[in-house]
């Protein structure tokens, strides 16, 4: 293969969708440290902007770079030595390349040379091995580094700001080099590499990214586009079932669309709950534990104090920003499923008898869409106020975080109309918003923390006034988007058939 050939392996490899995805992310993310550090009064600001990059080159290596494995299983199989030969010296290219440019970037900024690189090769090596370790190996391997500086002194992690972190982050480097190549190797050798389940890599997820479908804003950019009845039969059976069908029937439509819809749409039992708030309530309180022993080691037990307010900050960035967008691209993601069907599944819920015709079924329709999501917005939303209270953030924090719940509740909001209206926009002008959106409501939430911790009060007029402007770009969109789905709705003769139907 030549040098073009061998650049090209890992975005021939991965979805377009999802390279693209990636790429934006990473510019961003360097864009967005420079900012920050260019306005953080912080004096450790350059750890915290090496973080943000860090993750974005993780996101990059475990979900475009981990895809040329799926190449390399291929060209294994098919007796191709030199494309798989290739598929290796691509990554060899790669790795130092996408650690080098960031480096040379915010080390020309803050300095710090050898401490950023060593951190982003942690990084980008982590999220590399993430994507091939099996999937319940790989939520526990990200516990590693809360673990590791959870233990005491003598054997912690060091802090960045050490003089002795570089010397003792290269050796967990090379073994995280390593062991992702001994991941690489094992699964090229496996007699049935493509077999799912839960002790499979993640990245043998990426499979099922057939490029014959039509690209789905929702559904193309992550993940793959298999329906939902296939979606269900990949979970362990302790996660099937749970649906609450108690209140379904001819008389109640709303509860009835919302199991035909299915996915985070189906209303569950208390059991079927349980199961859900498990899989996000159990990590978290392992990482409160871990951070609350590591402050007891470090600075005894009058550091609870402490420990209370760095909890609530950041229970705040999860709950605040990170949970409504997340509970907005699932549930948008999904409903973009259900409509991207070319079968006969989506005529056939027309057949449904008592769901009512006409505008009060388009209605039922969207209580159904809007219902779940929003409603568990609105409890993050009451979490924020709750904790932005404790913390005696001044009006103009909480204006910003409050604009972060009810800009993911706007998409929700918006997009659900335009997909059941049958008028989504094209695919770049929907890419660009959701970025634009991302990164809006992101900054926002991350505001409050570019301020005097003590007293949590905004020192920074221009990011202010610019975020102030974004908000208001952001509304005007949203309101037409939501009133082109409105109209395009009201004129659809039924939301289930298709338009030219």
């Amino acid at each position: 293969m030549n040098a073009r050939a061998i650049l090209s392996v890992p975005w021939r490899a991965a979805r377009p969708s999802t390279a693209w995805l990636g790429v934006v992310l990473f510019a961003l993310g360097l864009f967005g440290a420079v900012a920050l550090g260019l306005f953080s009064q912080r004096p450790d600001k350059w750890i915290a902007c090496t973080m943000i990059v860090g993750f974005c080159e993780a996101f990059l290596w475990a979900f475009v770079m981990s895809c040329t494995v799926l190449l390399a299983i291929d060209a294994r199989q098919l007796r191709l030595p030199a494309l798989q030969q290739g598929v290796v010296r691509s990554l060899w290219i790669y790795g130092p390349l996408s650690v080098a440019l960031p480096t040379i970037a915010l080390g020309l900024f803050f300095g710090h040379f050898m401490v950023i690189a060593s951190m982003l090769g942690l990084f980008s090596a982590g999220g590399f091995l993430f994507a091939l370790l099996p999937r319940f190996l790989g939520v526990l391997f990200y516990m590693l580094p809360l673990t590791l500086n959870a233990l005491p002194a003598w054997f912690g992690m060091p802090s960045p700001k050490t003089p002795h972190f570089v010397s003792w982050s290269a050796p967990i480097l090379l073994g995280l080099i390593l062991a992702a190549a001994w991941c690489w190797r094992s699964l090229l050798r496996r007699e049935n590499p493509r077999a799912q389940g839960w002790s499979q890599p993640i990245v043998m997820q990426f499979r099922g990214c057939a490029r014959t479908t039509g690209w789905n804003p929702w559904t193309g950019f992550i993940g793959s586009d298999l329906d939902f009845t296939s979606q269900i039969r990949r979970w362990p059976d302790w996660m099937q079932g749970g649906a609450n069908l108690r209140d379904c029937g001819r008389s109640r439509p709303v509860p009835t669309l919302r199991v035909a819809l299915g996915g985070v749409f189906l209303p569950l039992t208390a059991l079927g709950w349980l199961r859900k708030v498990a899989l996000i309530v159990v990590p978290g309180i392992v990482f409160i534990v871990l951070a609350t022993f590591q402050q007891i080691l470090r600075h005894g037990f009058h550091a609870w104090l402490g420990i209370l307010q760095e909890g609530g900050l950041v229970v705040l960035v999860l709950c605040g920003a990170f949970g409504s967008m997340l509970l907005a691209l699932l549930s948008l993601t999904q409903l973009g499923q259900r409509w991207a069907r070319t079968n006969a599944e989506m005529p056939l819920l027309a057949l449904l008898p008592g769901l009512g015709d006409g505008m009060e079924l388009k209605r039922s329709l969207l209580r159904a869409i809007w219902q779940p999501t929003l409603r568990l917005q609105a409890v993050l939303l009451v979490a924020v106020l709750a904790i932005a209270w404790d913390m005696h953030m001044n009006m103009q924090a909480v204006i910003f975080l409050l604009l972060t719940q009810l800009g993911a509740a706007g998409f929700v909001i918006a997009f659900g109309l335009l997909v059941v209206g049958g008028c989504l926009p094209g695919r770049w002008p929907t890419t660009a918003m959701g970025i634009f959106g991302c990164i809006l409501i992101s900054v926002s939430l991350f505001v409050p923390t570019l301020g005097d911790p003590a007293t949590i009060r905004l020192s920074v007029t221009s990011l202010q006034a610019v975020l102030a402007a974004g908000w208001v770009v952001l509304a005007l969109m949203l309101l037409q988007l939501a009133r082109r789905g409105w109209l395009g709705l009201r004129q659809r003769a039924h939301p289930f058939l298709p338009i030219d139907g």
